[in-house]
């Protein structure tokens, strides 16, 4: 068999494109002195104030129906939170969103724990089968994480490292800190230092903004704006002098960080935690809409955590399991206006309202386990007959579908225009067709199904948890048709939606990384846990 000659073509090209990533996201020197960016974007969070909920009453249609149908102009008010019935906790610890026993203790930290510590974990089997991880494969991520950023990012650049450093490897969270060093180039002040710059020296200086590989990273596709954005730096004219210089990491202010680093960034460091339990995560394959009775809404959903199917051909298909949670990224700065008091801000009715309304999405398609599709437009004259008032559909000539067509390329193109004129499209669905919608992680006689957020702004993130009972979810989904008037308890009613959120983690510290990979991990363990083969023990101890 004569050697195949390789493509030089394709692989000039890839060596070219790995080249301009890396040069795009570290084509500057920290200690180098160059044209100062925009100012640092202020950090702010939301803290909603929910109203207290005195008397436990049934949730009303009517006044959900008219909320939810209509846009206001100026935003929600705290009367949609008023109408869910929502209860919030802020800053609530880890040991109170799952039971302690599955949160790894911060011993884990170390190489070698405690031998109290020690854990059995490994003879443990998840509900998929495989058997827990333990504390060696803890450890061997939670050490990448514990690495500092200056460490970490020299590894990325390929910097020398000092004599008599341990070498830095990074395995597991690679794709996590190659996406934190576009972060940190926004975000990161911490090395920000300005000094004023001598008459002599203003030419030395070197801009960004002219660097030919910086402009590769902008997208011929984006649209830029004419008004200045928020936080941009004062506009300059081209031969004005610059009176200050800037040495640090930051090349632009967070709010000009592209959306798509903190996405990134965020899915890749819950799917290191979620491959340890033979879990992955996907991003939507259609768009998000949550079901309200008549009234569907679009919901803002990163990406969701799916559990990998134990037989090996549906695994090879990428049909996924779940969902166990969902991932929100979202691109707001501000939440409270001029004026406007802390908690009660339409920002931040608004924020809140985005993580209930992903929170209530995922309890109804857990709740989907064993049901099928109701197609309810099948059958139906308005999604299957033509269109009405008395025409075809065929008066439509080729030369006018031509002229209206302008990206019909080939004369089939053009034939088509008319069909689709006269075709009226059903509804899309809402469920997606490679997943096996499970509630894993429910006890099948809990009435009450535990729902987690992985919630971002700025570079941080939240554990947010979801208590909600199925009466509720039912209510929400038929408003009121079929949702019973009882159920819960006098302490715990299913007419309230309680929420506990955790406390902001900072990604750019070690400390607040590692404790967030501990609450994602607790999380897993929880809901990854053995439950049939727990209610089997519950039912022979039950019997003797």
């Amino acid at each position: 068999m004569p050697p195949t000659r390789p493509n030089w073509a394709e692989s000039l090209s890839n060596r070219f494109k790995s080249l301009t990533l890396i040069g795009i996201a570290n084509q500057h020197n920290d200690q180098e002195q160059r044209e100062p960016p925009p100012p640092p974007t202020p950090l702010e969070f939301p803290r909603l104030c929910a109203p207290a909920i005195d008397d436990p009453s049934p949730l009303s249609v009517g006044e959900i129906t008219k909320l939810f149908s209509s846009v206001p102009r100026h935003g929600p008010s705290i009367s949609y939170i008023s109408a869910l019935h929502i209860q919030v906790t802020y800053d609530v610890n880890l040991t109170d969103l799952f039971p302690s026993d599955f949160l790894p203790p911060p011993t884990w930290l170390a190489e070698s724990p405690p031998t109290g510590d020690v854990d059995t974990s490994s003879s443990k089997l998840l509900n998929n089968g495989v058997s827990a991880p333990d504390h060696a494969a803890f450890y061997a991520r939670a050490k990448e994480l514990l690495l500092t950023n200056d460490a970490a990012f020299a590894f990325l650049q390929r910097k020398l490292q000092p004599s008599g450093v341990p070498p830095t490897r990074i395995a597991h969270f690679r794709k996590f800190w190659d996406h934190l060093l576009g972060m940190a180039e926004f975000w990161d002040a911490s090395l920000d230092k300005y000094t004023t710059v001598q008459e002599p020296h203003r030419a030395t200086l070197r801009s960004i903004s002219r660097s030919p590989l910086r402009s590769l990273s902008r997208s011929p596709f984006r649209k830029r704006s004419r008004s200045p954005r928020r936080g941009s730096s004062r506009p300059r004219s081209p031969g004005s002098p610059v009176q200050e210089t800037y040495t640090g990491r930051r090349i632009g202010c967070g709010v000009n960080m592209p959306v798509h680093y903190r996405e990134d960034a965020i899915c890749a460091f819950v799917e290191t935690v979620a491959w340890a339990f033979r879990c992955r995560v996907e991003r939507p394959k259609m768009e998000p809409k949550l079901q309200m009775g008549g009234m569907v809404l679009p919901i803002m959903q990163t990406a969701s955590v799916y559990r990998t199917p134990k037989e090996s051909q549906k695994a090879r298909k990428g049909v996924v399991e779940g969902p166990l949670m969902a991932i929100q990224c979202r691109n707001m700065h501000s939440f409270r206006k001029e004026g406007e008091k802390e908690g009660v801000a339409r920002g931040e009715v608004l924020d809140f309202l985005k993580e209930t309304g992903l929170a209530l999405l995922v309890a109804q398609r857990r709740m989907r386990e064993g049901s099928t599709e109701q197609i309810t437009w099948k059958g139906q004259w308005w999604a299957e007959q033509k269109r009405w008032g008395g025409g075809t559909g065929k008066q439509i000539s080729l030369v006018e579908a031509a002229s209206q067509s302008k990206s019909a390329r080939s004369n089939e193109d053009v034939k088509r225009v008319p069909e689709k004129y006269i075709k009226l499209h059903p509804p899309t669905s809402t469920w997606e067709k490679n997943v096996e919608y499970m509630q894993i992680g429910k006890d099948r006689s809990a009435q009450y199904d535990d729902i987690y957020i992985i919630s971002s702004i700025n570079h941080h993130v939240s554990i947010l948890h979801f208590h909600v009972a199925k009466q509720y979810t039912d209510f929400i989904t038929n408003l009121g048709t079929s949702a019973g008037s009882s159920g819960g308890s006098s302490q715990e009613p299913w007419s309230v939606l309680s929420v506990q959120r955790s406390r902001w983690y900072d990604l750019l510290k070690a400390e607040d990384r590692t404790e967030a990979m501990r609450g994602i991990w607790g999380i897993m363990g929880w809901l990854m846990r053995d439950t049939q083969s727990q209610e089997t023990e519950d039912v022979q101890m039950g019997g003797t």
